[in-house]
């Protein structure tokens, strides 16, 4: 298994023992990542380390389509590749 394929699979157990698959929307995870954004925006022009704010966006992005029944994460991100 590739290590995006063990970061999805890490991703979407942390966030179903939590709930948010179960009981979010798309759309819920989608206003969550533009707020997680903002805060990398903030970091990213004040010089501060930016990879808690890059993984928060991951959470979001893999959680939205966990929740829609997308493609994988992985497989997105290898058709972009």
């Amino acid at each position: 298994m590739n290590d995006l394929n063990v970061l999805e699979s890490k991703v979407i157990e942390w966030s179903k023992a939590r709930g948010i698959i179960q009981n979010s929307t798309a759309m819920s995870q989608t206003l969550k990542a533009v707020s997680e954004m903002g805060e990398l925006a903030d970091n990213v022009n004040k010089g501060r380390d930016c990879r808690d704010d890059i993984g928060d966006n991951c959470v979001c992005l893999i959680n939205i389509l966990r929740i829609k029944n997308e493609k994988s994460f992985t497989e997105l991100f290898k058709e972009i590749i």
